[in-house]
């Protein structure tokens, strides 16, 4: 089975992970930028589990092992030599998970700062409501994904909805007086169909509300 390739971009050619995690916020991020570039996010963040008994998915086993082998060895080829060394037979999963606790310092600012990202993020009225919980599903994901931040769904619904501009106002009344236990990410997509009174002058289409055309 041929392993498959990765467009790996700059990254190869960026500044390797140095051996006293001084860089590694900045690689990783780049490490993460070229994995979804290539739709392979999943190899860091969900572990590869145990080889299946036979007859039971192996050939999907296979390619996922493949794919992973892929990831390691391109992170391993950005990485100081003694990094490399120590890493050489750990996956990739492991290695990132064991890098965040290492460099576990450098890991809780970031929380701190993308936790500050997401509860001062506003979305300004006459604006795009998709494209606002677009950034704010994003900026949920590095925090609680990326960066191993536990929230409640319920911490992170009210983040939003503080975010929210004053025309939907009662948008958020109806949705804090309903008592509704939901996910974070049946919220979001609920929202996502809200409609609101457009002002004077603005322009509403499907995908929410726009600038008023000057």
């Amino acid at each position: 089975m041929a392993l498959p390739e990765i467009d790996t971009g700059s990254f190869m050619r960026d500044e390797a992970l140095k051996a006293d995690g001084s860089n590694f916020i900045g690689w990783y991020g780049r490490l993460r930028t070229m994995l979804e570039r290539n739709d392979l996010l999943h190899v860091i963040r969900e572990p590869l589990g145990d080889e299946p008994e036979p007859y039971d998915d192996l050939e999907e086993f296979g390619v996922r092992r493949d794919t992973a082998s892929v990831v390691q060895w391109t992170m391993l080829f950005s990485m100081d030599a003694d990094l490399r060394e120590r890493f050489r037979h750990t996956d990739a999963y492991e290695t990132v998970d064991e890098l965040k606790t290492e460099f576990d310092d450098q890991v809780r600012m970031v929380k701190y700062e993308c936790l500050d990202k997401f509860l001062s993020c506003k979305m300004e009225e006459n604006t795009c409501l998709e494209s606002h919980l677009r950034l704010m599903h994003r900026i949920h994901e590095e925090l609680t994904v990326d960066w191993d931040y536990w929230m409640t769904d319920q911490f992170a619904i009210d983040g939003v909805l503080r975010s929210l501009p004053p025309s939907y106002k009662e948008v958020v009344r109806g949705y804090v007086m309903g008592g509704i236990t939901r996910t974070f990410h049946q919220f979001v997509s609920q929202l996502r169909t809200v409609k609101v009174e457009p002002i004077a002058g603005e322009i509403i289409d499907e995908t929410g509300i726009f600038d008023i055309p000057l």
